[in-house]
């Protein structure tokens, strides 16, 4: 089985703005492909305000067809508090072992540990040593099907949530992280939605898209973060954007999800396009 490849692989280091960030212009193509898709449309870049004028807001790029056009803003979203130093952690003691152990077990191995779960002053190769032997052992073998259960490990100084799982031969290890307080989502989704509505007062007649970006890696699930944007989500601060689009980054394929199209309020969908390998109850 092929793995898909990581976020260091996918995402590189830039993420500011401008005509020569690969990574934005990637965001803008994506999204274009997925409204002409979507749309039954053909788009061609146009402008990239946000670049041509310094001195106000504007959205990053407007798109536009024979009968259609579209206003695209993307901005990112902060999880929680000091999410960089959690992540880069979490990339170095633990994703080695996701991707090790891909589709090398007899069921899937969900784990799931806190953010900011892994401390300073302690030796991470044993944190990793430790969780591996779990993995290679029969104990986690022996879990019910589709039940949580938490595990303590000499050596390792945070709690694993693990579930054992069957969809078929070839089973791979999942290990993700999870956000306690799940009021820092919402916050931090209204102030997504708030900063970013005065960028399109300029363009009528143009369809408004938000693009909000998640490049979490092994965070929350696409349903948390549709359910905190939900709540968030009031007549004021979504009403000037037709479309606000959720952009899953931190793996290949990207992913978008759509959060709200038109005036509906879109239930949680499958990915575009389809990510074959990635367990929508994780990704």
């Amino acid at each position: 089985m092929t793995r898909p490849q990581t976020a260091h692989e996918t995402a590189g280091a830039a993420h500011m703005k401008g005509n020569d960030d690969p990574h934005l212009n990637g965001i803008i193509r994506h999204v274009r492909l997925y409204i002409q898709q979507r749309d039954g449309v053909s788009l061609v870049l146009t402008a990239r305000p946000d670049q041509e004028e310094r001195n106000a807001p504007a959205c990053d790029a407007l798109l536009e067809g024979s009968e259609r056009r579209y206003a695209i803003e993307h901005t990112r979203l902060d999880t929680y508090e000091r999410e960089g130093l959690d992540q880069a952690r979490f990339i170095r003691v633990l994703d080695p072992l996701h991707w090790s152990f891909w589709g090398r077990l007899d069921d899937d191995l969900q784990i799931a540990v806190p953010v900011h779960a892994i401390p300073s002053g302690c030796n991470w190769r044993i944190i990793t040593s430790k969780i591996e032997e779990y993995i290679l052992g029969t104990a986690w073998r022996s879990l019910p099907l589709d039940e949580s259960t938490r595990v303590s490990l000499d050596g390792v100084p945070f709690p694993l949530e693990v579930r054992r799982t069957n969809h078929g031969p070839g089973g791979s290890l999942f290990i993700r992280r999870v956000v306690s307080n799940d009021r820092d989502q919402r916050v931090e989704a209204y102030r997504t939605l708030q900063g970013n509505a005065v960028k399109f007062c300029q363009f009528n007649g143009y369809r408004i898209v938000l693009v909000v970006e998640s490049d979490q890696v092994a965070i929350t699930s696409r349903e948390l973060l549709f359910q905190e944007f939900a709540r968030a989500a009031t007549s004021d601060n979504t009403q000037p954007y037709d479309d606000i689009l959720l952009i899953r980054t931190g793996a290949a394929p990207w992913c978008i999800v759509p959060l709200k199209v038109g005036d509906i309020q879109s239930e949680c969908v499958p990915y575009w396009p389809a990510a074959p390998g990635y367990p929508p109850q994780l990704w």
